[in-house]
């Protein structure tokens, strides 16, 4: 489920269309694995939920979230529940939204462990909504601080939509 849900985001992403079917499949697992209090399978099941549209499984999902939160339990409910609602306003369109969530804990998702793909999906949604709402300094300022970390044709691919590498 948690590979699968990054992959299908990372198409959405890119502009490579999916198709419903494979995110209800993935929703439909989610909702059958996943317990609030696991970052990671909270994350990736507020994806696929997010990308079915499933308003209910997601508030559900927060509320488990903030009530972990609220007991004190477990340190990254907060920001779980925060890259939720930047993955539901993302998949609505809301792309202001999603920066709204995703900003104020930029270069912070490595607090709550994972890979660096798992970081790099934040990064990539907010290089997505940067474009797509034409904050495009924004984007190269992003862009070229991954590159600057670790080489990727994928960021190579979107600077050169912005401009030419320095």
């Amino acid at each position: 489920m948690i590979d699968g849900a990054a992959l299908l985001w990372r198409f959405g992403v890119y502009e490579f269309p999916t198709g419903p079917l494979p995110w209800r499949h993935l929703a439909d697992l989610a909702a059958r694995v996943t317990r609030p209090g696991f970052v990671f399978g909270d994350i990736h099941a507020a994806l696929a939920y997010a990308s079915t549209g499933d308003a209910a499984a997601v508030s559900a999902l927060i509320a488990g979230l903030e009530a972990l939160d609220a007991r004190g339990t477990r340190s990254p409910a907060r920001w779980s529940c925060r890259s939720s609602g930047a993955l539901v306003a993302y998949a609505s369109g809301d792309y202001a939204g999603a920066l709204d969530h995703l900003e104020p804990v930029d270069g912070q998702v490595h607090r709550v462990g994972g890979s660096h793909a798992q970081w790099e999906l934040f990064e990539e949604t907010m290089v997505a909504c940067q474009l797509r709402l034409g904050r495009i300094d924004d984007a190269e300022r992003l862009l070229r601080r991954r590159l600057a970390f670790r080489p990727s044709p994928r960021d190579l691919a979107w600077i050169s939509r912005v401009g030419q590498p320095s």
